[in-house]
């Protein structure tokens, strides 16, 4: 029963994840209200994590979009920007000014496809599902 569950589980999650990337992106133009950044503790830091760069929003459905280090610098408070984010879960995956575009996860998409394919096949059986699988004793 659990087993199935867990198949169920990936069945719908892989079709998520799919129907995000494929589904059309929300583009909207906002003024960026402010910038902020988060340094993680120490303990973070030893296990590869990075500064987290926010930036916030206004006038757009969208209120926070996380960018990188060049997006975060070069863009400045209450300057006009056009963001992309995705349908389903709001990912921001594209900010840009007038003068072209600042910041790009181009592996975002790489990365819901693959994702959301191997939940698939995990759900539908084609990839076993590790941790459950049935012991030969």
């Amino acid at each position: 029963m659990f087993r199935a569950l867990a198949r169920l589980a990936c069945v719908i999650g892989g079709c998520l994840l799919v129907a995000d990337l494929v589904l059309p992106a929300h583009v909207e133009t906002v003024t960026l209200r402010k910038h902020e950044a988060r340094t993680p503790f120490e303990r973070e830091r030893a296990r590869g994590a990075t500064d987290d760069y926010r930036l916030r929003l206004d006038g757009g459905e969208t209120s926070s979009c996380q960018v990188d280090w060049a997006a975060y610098r070069d863009l400045k408070d209450g300057e006009t920007i056009r963001i992309k984010t995705s349908a389903l879960f709001g990912s921001c995956f594209s900010v840009a000014t007038e003068h072209g575009s600042i910041h790009s996860f181009r592996w975002l998409n790489v990365a819901l496809l693959a994702g959301g394919l191997v939940l698939l096949l995990v759900g539908i059986g084609v990839l076993p599902l590790g941790v459950l699988r049935e012991s030969t004793d």
